[in-house]
């Protein structure tokens, strides 16, 4: 009896023994695959800054695995839905053989999962995991970015941990239209006494302009004015101006679509200015930023002219001698908006007014500077043009 005792006690020795042996050797075992490899995969999101307003955008998730074998990406987004809505998600290369979960899309987050099957190979190094589109609905500036609390990579050999170590975020900018004018001579260098052909070309960023109100300076010591034509971008404008100062050497012309008409061309020459040269140097043309106005069917009341491009003109040669300077020769020419003779109704009556006034501080007739600001030119022209027809 008394051995049997002592051999059950041997017996409860060993196994508290072999008991702590274990607990030790799985703790360490547990340290080392822990501390195995520290997470080093980075997720970036790709794509262009800006973005016109109405239009597609689409942009890259791109994956950089690092020492990872990456099997799986968990992805959140964040977007606002004032700015973007989601039309389109899809597979990159980098994971195209994956198994995916989702989209899912509610309340400016779009949720997408990739996993790579089991008996396919884990992704290693670089490229593009997703590929997202949206539609821009709302002009200004707006972040897409990677919800870093919820967005996770898995690899092999490093279980149940997030690998990804870098995120990044995309700022867009959401812009309404691009205008741009530019200045183009025929050609590259002249003489004293040749004539100058200067072009002032614009692309209208898929905008329906309606009006384009340029100042122009030019070094009047090098170049003398002598007409204005009218091309083939507007088709039949009215015409303000030009009005010239052969001192300053600042030209003021203005086109204007009459609001029966729309434009339908996206790029094209508005009109050539024709100078001579009368002395060798070199002459700026550029528009007085500031001063110079294109306005566009359905863009509201504001400029939306973004980049005006200058010329250069090189003339070598004898010295030439200035003409006497030109007069200004400005042609004739605003409750409801537009309606600048108070009849009711906004009509061609009302388009002559404005068309007279044209240029004039809003003294010389105040009920045509139909926005208030002190002026009389193309942001009050764009208002009596979109209610062109209208009565009480």
């Amino acid at each position: 009896m008394k051995i049997g005792n002592k051999a059950l006690f041997i017996i409860f020795i060993l196994f508290i023994i072999l008991g702590i042996v274990s607990a030790v050797f799985l703790s360490q075992k547990t340290q080392i695959t822990t501390k195995k490899t520290a997470p080093a995969t980075q997720l970036s999101l790709v794509g262009d800054k800006a973005v016109r307003l109405n239009e597609e955008y689409t942009l890259s998730v791109n994956m950089e695995t690092g020492e990872n074998n990456v099997v799986g990406a968990e992805l959140y987004i964040d977007f606002d839905p004032e700015f973007l809505e989601p039309t389109v998600v899809s597979k990159g290369a980098f994971m195209q053989s994956a198994d995916v979960i989702g989209p899912r899309i509610e309340s400016g987050e779009i949720f997408y999962t990739l996993i790579v099957k089991p008996n396919d190979t884990p992704v290693t190094g670089s490229g593009t995991i997703a590929q997202i589109t949206f539609k821009t609905l709302k002009t200004g500036n707006t972040n897409i970015s990677l919800n870093e609390g919820k967005t996770l990579a898995v690899a092999v050999g490093e279980g149940s941990v997030n690998v990804i170590t870098k995120y990044s975020f995309l700022s867009l900018n959401i812009y309404n239209t691009f205008v741009s004018l530019r200045l183009s001579p025929d050609k590259s260098r002249y003489n004293v006494g040749d004539e100058v052909r200067i072009y002032a070309w614009v692309n209208s960023g898929g905008v329906d302009l309606v009006g384009v109100e340029m100042f122009i300076k030019y070094d009047p010591n090098i170049l003398r004015f002598e007409k204005i034509d009218a091309l083939d971008y507007f088709q039949n404008p009215d015409i303000v101006g030009p009005n010239v100062n052969t001192e300053a050497g600042t030209i003021h012309y203005t086109q204007i679509l009459p609001p029966e008409n729309h434009n339908i061309k996206e790029q094209g020459n508005i009109a050539a200015f024709t100078f001579t040269a009368i002395k060798s140097g070199q002459s700026s043309l550029s528009f007085i930023n500031q001063q110079t106005i294109a306005v566009a069917y359905g863009q509201g009341q504001q400029n939306v002219l973004k980049e005006a491009l200058p010329a250069e003109v090189f003339v070598s040669g004898a010295t030439g001698s200035p003409s006497p300077s030109l007069s200004p020769s400005p042609t004739p020419g605003g409750i409801i908006p537009g309606d600048i003779n108070r009849d009711g109704k906004v009509d061609i009556l009302d388009y002559t007014l404005l068309l007279e006034y044209f240029s004039k501080e809003s003294s010389a007739y105040p009920n045509a500077d139909l926005n208030t600001d002190g002026k009389i030119n193309l942001l009050d022209y764009i208002i009596l043009f979109e209610n062109f027809g209208t009565s009480l």
